[in-house]
């Protein structure tokens, strides 16, 4: 009987290993695609952004 509990608590914690190496957990899975996340944060993003201040750098002399 004792060997089927430790058999058991093994298996438990290699499925478990298993599940961690080819199933990866939603977290990451957001962090892989960018399209995820709310829009309300999209827009936040975007209205954060500032306009640039360009330099004219053509030859106004030729």
């Amino acid at each position: 009987m004792l060997k089927f509990i430790v058999f058991s608590i093994a298996f438990f914690f290699v499925i478990r290993y298993i599940n961690r190496l080819f199933l990866p957990s939603s977290k990451r899975q957001q962090n892989f695609n960018p399209f995820s996340g709310s829009s309300r944060n999209r827009g936040k993003n975007f209205d954060e952004i500032e306009e640039a201040e360009y330099e004219d750098l053509s030859n106004k002399d030729n």
